[in-house]
């Protein structure tokens, strides 16, 4: 049997920090299908918010892929603009990142990570 869903159809998750500042709307699509070495989420990030606080996975690998709209990466206090197409990678105890939206439109993107179960993460 052929599982399948639509993104826009399927219900995102308001993401908070425990400070309460509100993130992004997240759907782990891996979830779906109860996947356990591959953790895949769909991120809808409004104007002025953050995906999440700076943070770096002790093992896990992570590729963040934009499907439409413009964002920013920040790590390391370096910064660059990812639009539509653009995809980047983030290894294992690499500096500190976030993705931000500091542009007037939605950014719509998927991460595509491994999972491993001793990843720790890091603020």
């Amino acid at each position: 049997m052929i599982k399948s869903f639509n993104v826009r159809d399927t219900a995102h998750t308001s993401l908070v920090t425990r400070e309460g500042e509100t993130l992004s709307k997240s759907l782990v699509l891996t979830n779906l299908f109860n996947f356990k070495d591959l953790f895949v989420h769909h991120e809808i990030l409004e104007p002025g918010k953050r995906a999440s606080r700076a943070h770096a996975h002790s093992h896990r690998e992570e590729m963040v892929f934009i499907l439409s709209g413009k964002c920013e990466i920040n790590q390391g206090g370096k910064t660059a603009v990812l639009e539509e197409g653009d995809f980047v990678g983030v290894l294992p105890n690499s500096e500190p990142y976030f993705i931000s939206n500091n542009f007037k439109d939605e950014v719509k993107f998927l991460v595509i990570c491994s999972n491993p179960l001793k990843d720790q993460v890091f603020y």
